[in-house]
């Protein structure tokens, strides 16, 4: 069975996420009262398995040996978080895992979801190697503390992700300020990038950046983030972590220019919310791996639950249809994107899977209907 443990009975159980706290600084802030967390456990009189929720995801250890926990952890995801509802944009539970024969129980514990494998990466920080980020902040920009008076001040144009970090990492904004840190850049009154400490143990802590799309691919990430590590690495803290995954270029190319090395790969196992998410996410990685009758197939099963989806889906799917030699279809669907406001003409015409379709009047008719899109 799953059982709730009593805030005051934690340290019982850290012993069993000493690996998993090498490199998930959320789980000794957890233990240390800093960042706030649940644990759930096998045997509330002597733990031997345990799933903590921390601020930076769930992570499974100890010996998966209880069928009864396993069960227990099953219908809580089905009654917390599985549900009917069709879109392409709901929520999933990710948990990373110790030992690694818990991947053998990860079907019967997401059941009846998929069990998808995300390859991630764990970076380091101990000395900066972006020393000289102040001389590459561009003119008309400034990176300043995510403190209370920036925070506080109305004339500024402050995105909502900051305070939503904030409150749920940490707690409040008093839990904040007193374990907590934060950088941003502005341009004019506009927060543009931002980087936040995610929580913080001992000398340890771990950051993560965000920037609008559309300041993106101009440095101010590297900029932003080596601000906030440079703050960390000369107030008391000796380590910064960073996570990112595997296909994310962009973020740990940015960690690596800072500073950061890579200090591990792992795998974190996650399963959607939704039927239809699933279904998305299945069609989308057959097309990467080029699996595009499986990307038919899934593709196929998402539509027949709707014909509301966004345009992009139909783009996919005219993709895996085309690449299986199915041109009405995959054209039938290229013009259903179209109708859903798909206009993106370059990527259409760049499309490998559809370059059989260039000689036909129907592929010229597809085209003619996106340049005339408003």
């Amino acid at each position: 069975m799953k059982h709730e443990l009593d805030v005051r009975r934690y340290e019982e159980v850290r012993p069993l996420f000493d690996e998993l706290a090498a490199y998930y600084v959320s789980i000794p802030a957890l233990f240390d009262g800093v960042n706030p967390g649940r644990i759930f456990v096998d045997d509330p009189t002597h733990p031997q398995a345990a799933l903590i929720q921390s601020v930076e995801g769930y992570h499974l250890a100890g010996g998966p040996t209880n069928a009864a926990f396993i069960a227990d952890l099953n219908l809580w995801l089905q009654e917390t978080y599985f549900n009917d509802d069709v879109t392409v944009e709901g929520g999933a539970f990710y948990a990373c895992v110790h030992p690694d024969t818990w991947a053998q129980h990860m079907a019967d514990i997401f059941a009846p979801r998929t069990v998808f494998i995300h390859p991630r990466r764990h970076y380091v920080c101990t000395e900066l190697a972006y020393r000289d980020w102040r001389e590459h902040v561009p003119s008309g920009f400034s990176v300043q503390r995510i403190d209370d008076p920036l925070l506080d001040a109305p004339e500024l144009d402050i995105p909502g992700h900051i305070r939503s970090w904030i409150r749920y990492n940490w707690g409040s904004r008093e839990n904040y300020r007193a374990h907590g840190f934060g950088f941003c850049t502005l341009y004019g009154d506009q927060v543009v990038s931002w980087s936040v400490a995610d929580c913080a143990s001992g000398s340890r802590c771990e950051i993560g950046i965000q920037t609008r799309p559309e300041y993106r691919r101009r440095g101010l990430a590297a900029t932003t983030a080596a601000a906030c590590v440079d703050f960390a690495l000369t107030n008391g803290f000796t380590e910064v972590g960073w996570h990112c995954d595997e296909d994310n270029n962009g973020s740990w190319k940015t960690a690596e220019k800072v500073g950061f090395r890579k200090e591990r790969d792992y795998a974190m196992f996650f399963c959607f919310f939704s039927r239809a998410h699933e279904l998305a996410e299945s069609g989308m990685n057959a097309l990467k791996t080029g699996q595009y009758a499986q990307a038919a197939a899934a593709y196929a099963q998402l539509l027949a639950l709707s014909d509301a989806f966004p345009p992009y889906i139909y783009f996919d799917a005219a993709r895996a249809q085309a690449a299986t030699e199915h041109p009405d279809e995959a054209t039938r669907l290229l013009h259903a994107a179209v109708d859903r406001g798909w206009t993106n003409r370059e990527v259409t015409e760049r499309c490998p899977e559809f370059d059989f379709l260039h000689r036909t009047p129907a592929w010229a008719d597809v085209l003619a209907r996106m340049q005339a899109q408003p």
